[in-house]
């Protein structure tokens, strides 16, 4: 009798302890979230925000060089 009642509580151990590791996986998963990527790091100084000037040079009449 005892020998039965011993099995029947360890049976029921196990499923317990099953579901209790599975709970706390769980809970450890939402308290605990994979680490997310670092952002990117902001550039130090003047930053221009435009776009490049077109510069000509203009060889003809009103060059001083043709002289």
């Amino acid at each position: 009798m005892q020998i039965a009642l011993e099995k029947e509580l360890k049976d029921r151990l196990d499923v317990h302890e099953a579901a209790i590791v599975t709970i706390l996986q769980r809970v450890m998963d939402i308290i605990d979230p994979p680490a997310l990527p670092d952002p990117p790091k902001k550039e130090i100084g003047f930053q221009v925000k435009e776009g490049k000037a077109r510069y000509v040079v203009r060889r003809g009449r009103n060059c001083s060089l043709q002289n």
